[in-house]
């Protein structure tokens, strides 16, 4: 993502909004909610870094699994479909 792709996303925001956080490790389904993340801006990079300090995790929950697992299901046959078309061509 660039400056110029964050700031326009941020732009739909009011000024005064709070940005949260979510943070996943999708692999092991456990997640860190945004009051369990610190954020750090480092002022003195030579690009745009903000840091996220993660606290404690949290499994997801039974609805968040399935989410991933629909996801995991729809990215595969994706995968596939490249695979195929990919394999067609070589």
């Amino acid at each position: 993502m660039t400056v110029k792709e964050l700031k326009a996303y941020l732009d739909k925001y009011p000024d005064g909004e709070e940005i949260r956080f979510i943070v996943a490790d999708i692999k092991n389904r456990i997640g860190w909610p945004n009051y369990q993340i610190g954020i750090i801006g480092i002022t003195d990079a030579s690009a745009p870094v903000i840091c996220l300090e993660l606290h404690d995790s949290k499994p997801f929950d039974e609805a968040m699994i399935r989410a991933v697992e629909e996801d995991e299901k729809k990215a595969e046959v994706w995968k596939n479909h490249f695979r195929e078309r990919f394999d067609k061509v070589n």
